[in-house]
């Protein structure tokens, strides 16, 4: 007895077209195993790639909080030393930009924008130091050191401004090479 396959269109004898289909539904389920494999683990990479993005660009954003926080108090301080008043807690501190830049910084930002913060860091560092500096010459001679101390806080706090200033300006553009916008 003859039979006409499905599959091919061709007259088997009894029996001998159960292998053409079982081939046919192996190589089926199998083309199919294989997609969703691959459609799984590409689906699974960009997932995790929009979680890495996300968490650059949190990371960004809180640094940019930072340093307008930063600049604000730096510009308070000034305001404060030309209304002739005194300066509440003494030296800038790098404290939240340092959290920002060696706790999520270091995982998350791209390599321009940690050498920018460090610089910055470096930056306030040395202006913290040379505040130090002009607050001992102040408790020296309290009539020259008075004025000596009150240029020093308002050069230290316009470069603080200024470095603070250009590096605002520039990270948007900065955040947006990194994170490919």
């Amino acid at each position: 007895m003859l039979r006409t396959c499905l599959a091919t269109g061709m007259i088997l004898a009894s029996g001998e077209w159960v292998a053409p289909i079982a081939a046919a539904v192996i190589a089926g389920i199998g083309g199919a195993v294989v997609s969703a494999c691959i459609t799984a683990h590409l689906a699974l990479k960009k997932f995790r790639e929009q979680r890495w993005w996300d968490e650059k660009f949190r990371a960004y954003r809180e640094l940019m909080d930072a340093l307008d926080e930063s600049r604000e108090a730096a510009r308070e301080v000034i305001r404060q030393v030309i209304s002739g008043g005194e300066l509440l807690d003494g030296r800038p501190s790098a404290d939240r930009l340092r959290k920002c830049a060696f706790v999520i910084g270091k995982l998350l930002l791209s390599d321009e924008a940690r050498h920018r913060i460090d610089d910055l860091i470096g930056a306030i560092e040395r202006q913290s130091h040379s505040l130090k500096q002009a607050e001992e010459v102040r408790s020296l001679d309290n009539a020259a050191g008075d004025a000596a101390f009150l240029s020093a806080v308002q050069r230290t706090y316009t470069v603080l401004d200024s470095a603070l200033s250009s590096l605002i300006n520039d990270l948007p553009a900065i955040a947006r090479r990194d994170l490919g916008v």
